[in-house]
């Protein structure tokens, strides 16, 4: 599974596996590293968080990292790693789900618990970085749960046998022209909603699930200015510009990608890498 996305972490891969319970079950971790922020091996995943053990693997990023860093710091917590892992890893330890609501950025991650030996994955609020659970039919079978970042990864498995066409996907794209979630192509699998965190015991039974962020309704009563949003958006780009790496900003020839590009040079101390 980890070999079908190495081209999505070319940087480095890991692997975590929990100690078994009683009956043999648990949980298997593994993760292809882009090395974006924190370029050492202290930032390297599957995370284990020195103080309570629990593990993480995370796609994405944490935009507010260094703000919420602060704050743990300032509550006594201590880090290893200069990267925003490590910052989520800690929150995730110290507050549980309700730590996702602090979070701003693009993510899908797992996190083992072992003291009460859940797992719980999430994907980010707007659905940009891309996560997929497939369930075993078999009830009594060997396994329970499998995801990943993409569903060639839980095909590489060879879990699913033979994968089959999902008819509902297939009647989808021929109506809509496009698959609605949580429908994916195979059957099986299905994509975890944007927004939407789910937690599942030690043997993948689902515990609860829970749609942690919805969108919030305009106030018509106090319309949004061109001042306001120009802030908003400048203080959005000045998060999303955090990196140990050199950054550049796709231009589409559009206004969104060109104020980007704008806002970015303003901000960054060094000239700006452009691409058409």
């Amino acid at each position: 599974m980890n070999d079908a996305m190495s081209h999505r972490g070319p940087d480095g891969e890991g692997f975590w596996e929990a100690s078994p319970d009683d009956a043999g079950w648990g949980v298997m971790l593994a993760h292809r590293r882009l090395s974006i922020l924190d370029l050492t091996n202290a930032a390297a995943q599957p995370m284990v968080d020195p103080t309570a053990g629990n593990v993480v693997v995370l796609n994405g990023e944490i935009y507010n990292f260094v703000e919420l860093r602060k704050q743990l710091i300032s509550a006594g917590h201590e880090f290893r790693s200069t990267g925003d892992t490590a910052v989520m890893l800690r929150a995730l330890c110290a507050d549980g789900r309700r730590a996702l609501k602090t979070l701003r950025g693009m993510f899908a991650f797992a996190f083992w618990n072992v003291q009460d030996r859940s797992l719980l994955i999430a994907r980010d609020p707007l659905g940009i970085k891309p996560l997929y659970i497939a369930h075993n039919a078999d009830p009594r079978g060997n396994w329970s749960i499998a995801f990943a970042s993409e569903v060639r990864a839980i095909l590489a498995s060879g879990l699913l046998g033979t994968p089959k066409l999902n008819p509902l996907a297939a009647a989808s794209i021929v109506w809509n022209g496009f698959m609605v979630a949580p429908q994916t192509a195979v059957q099986q699998i299905e994509s975890v909603m944007p927004g939407e965190l789910r937690i599942y015991d030690s043997r993948g039974a689902e515990k609860d699930r829970e749609k942690y962020w919805v969108p919030v309704q305009p106030n018509r009563a106090r319309p949004l200015t061109k001042t306001n949003w120009r802030t908003c958006y400048k203080n959005r780009c000045t998060y999303i510009w955090r990196a140990t790496v050199p950054l550049g900003v796709f231009l589409s020839g559009g206004v969104d990608s060109s104020a980007v590009a704008n806002l970015a040079q303003k901000t960054a101390g060094s000239r700006i890498n452009t691409l058409p």
